[in-house]
């Protein structure tokens, strides 16, 4: 398994240059193995972003989701009340609470990580990757 984090799911989705070449390469073998997550909190952090004019999508976020769905390969990782625990005892502490859940999803899914946030590549027992 492979997650994405928010903004290597937003640039893989929308084609931007700024996604490594390296993790377009892993996000498309992630998508052809049926292996590449997101967490659904990526979701809501996208949308609170477009709400407050941080970020501008070619879809609107309900659209975006929609298309997510549809392709093979690709799935929206619930936050467990597990997960939601276990992002508290991560550490170093990071203060972004989407970027510690997202980080518990990854670890939960015993997946890597797929981020350019140097923050979570310095968490310990994640798995990242860029």
């Amino acid at each position: 398994m492979i997650v994405a984090d928010t903004h290597a799911w937003l640039w893989w989705i929308s084609g931007d240059a700024a996604l490594s070449s390296a993790a377009k390469e892993v996000l498309a073998g992630a998508l052809d193995d049926g292996r590449l997550g997101v967490s659904a909190i990526s979701v809501w952090e996208a949308a609170m972003l477009a709400k407050k004019g941080r970020l501008e999508l070619a879809l609107e976020i309900p659209e975006l989701v929609r298309h997510c769905e549809t392709l093979p390969g690709f799935r929206f990782l619930p936050v467990t009340p597990h997960i939601a625990m276990a992002s508290v005892a991560i550490e170093p502490f990071h203060a972004d609470p989407a970027d510690r859940l997202i980080a518990a999803t990854a670890l939960a899914h015993r997946a890597a990580l797929v981020t350019k946030d140097t923050r979570l590549r310095a968490l310990d027992g994640l798995v990242c990757l860029w």
